[in-house]
């Protein structure tokens, strides 16, 4: 059995949206206050998703690294499209009180990191056969 670059690239891809989702979220809550005393409710249920859908891929990036357990990798992974797609609706929120190019062009930021999710679905296919 051949060992490639894959499952391992496919890991790193699915410990990224959980940081970047939390990142996003801190950095919302810092731009758009809410005058209510910390933590804010609003705030308490997103991280509480984070965490809920964050738990799986975490699981997800450690059954990638050890090359284990391909069947619940992939059903891991596909809960890292729903991080990918939270925080790329919060990346244009974050990037359209910058720059005016970034401003133009925030959306387009948030499109193509929403389509990472579906990328690291097609490592893990395209590895099957490095797993036990």
């Amino acid at each position: 059995m051949e060992k490639t670059w894959k499952p391992t690239a496919a890991g790193i891809l699915l410990i990224f949206p959980v940081l970047i989702s939390i990142v996003v979220t801190y950095i919302n809550e810092l731009v758009n206050p809410v005058h209510l005393p910390p933590p804010a409710p609003g705030s308490a249920v997103i991280y509480f998703f984070i965490f809920v859908i964050g738990l799986p891929v975490v699981i997800g990036a450690i059954l990638a690294f050890r090359r284990s357990s391909w069947g619940l990798l992939l059903i891991c992974s596909i809960f890292a499209w729903i991080l990918y797609f939270y925080a790329g609706l919060g990346i244009p929120g974050i990037l359209s009180r910058t720059d005016d190019w970034f401003r133009d062009n925030s959306y387009l930021f948030g499109i193509l990191f929403s389509l990472v999710g579906p990328s690291t679905t097609f490592l893990i296919l395209f590895s099957k056969k490095e797993f036990k």
